[in-house]
């Protein structure tokens, strides 16, 4: 029986097998009480001596309205500003990009113009101090852009100065852009100056250093006297005794 059971895969097979067996005299297992047999089904189902409860139909959930919340009058919120006005370029008409340029020269020049003129251009310190022949008090006074230094992150980061900015310091400082080479000239020839003076100095020092020294080569040895008692020679008219030296140094002296 239990084979025969176990058999069925569905609820459908099992049910039309009792359709065909109505009759109890042609299966014997058919006088057997079935309301012991579990039903084949995917969930379990409850005993079948307790009710089954009835099956409430889902309810939509319930909506909730949320207040905003009240305004805290103790806090104090800040008006938002306006957005900037645009700015213009005055070459091209075109719009300023707010960018580094922008914010450190105050310029209305937008980045295609920037590029196609070579006076809007940036260069480093350094270089700006040995291609003009500005002084260090210069630059002090101008406006730049930092960059992170191209050497290492270790070093300090480089200023960039604006060209133009830089030729009319030059212009200012020197008269004119082409009297830079002849101000370079006469600043060559003064360094070339100097360090012959230093040649020089170093030269006398040394040619004193070497006199002094073969002059003190040159000094005669300590020279001790000695006298001897042949050179000793008796003055009768002073009553003294005198005695001599090689090198002419004469002493007097009492002799009992």
């Amino acid at each position: 029986y239990q084979r025969r059971v176990r058999g069925f895969h569905t609820q459908e097979q099992w049910f039309g097998l009792r359709e065909k067996m109505e009759d109890p005299m042609e299966d014997p297992m058919m006088e057997m009480d079935f309301s012991m047999v579990p039903p084949l089904m995917d969930e379990p189902q409850p005993p079948r001596d307790e009710p089954q409860p009835p099956m409430d139909e889902p309810q939509p959930p319930a909506m909730v309205f949320l207040e905003p919340p009240a305004p805290d009058e103790s806090v104090h919120h800040q008006p938002e500003r306006p957005a900037p006005a645009p700015v213009w370029c005055s070459e091209c008409s075109g719009v300023v990009r707010r960018d580094k340029f922008f914010e450190a020269f105050q310029l209305g020049i937008c980045y295609e113009c920037r590029r196609q003129d070579p006076q809007w251009s940036m260069m480093p310190k350094s270089k700006a101090a040995a291609e003009y022949l500005l002084p260090p008090s210069v630059f002090r006074q101008l406006k730049f852009v930092e960059r992170p230094n191209p050497m290492s992150d270790r070093y300090q980061p480089m200023k960039l100065y604006l060209r133009r900015q830089l030729e009319d310091q030059a212009t200012r400082l020197h008269g004119g852009l082409d009297r830079i080479e002849d101000e370079r000239k006469r600043r060559h020839e003064q360094a070339l100056t100097r360090k012959e003076q230093g040649i020089l100095k170093r030269m006398r020092k040394t040619l004193t250093e070497a006199a002094v020294a073969r002059q003190v080569d040159r000094r005669p040895e300590r020279h001790e006297h000695t006298f001897l008692p042949e050179r000793e020679i008796y003055d009768g008219t002073t009553e003294q005794w005198t005695q001599s030296c090689v090198c002419g140094f004469t002493l007097a002296f009492e002799k009992f």
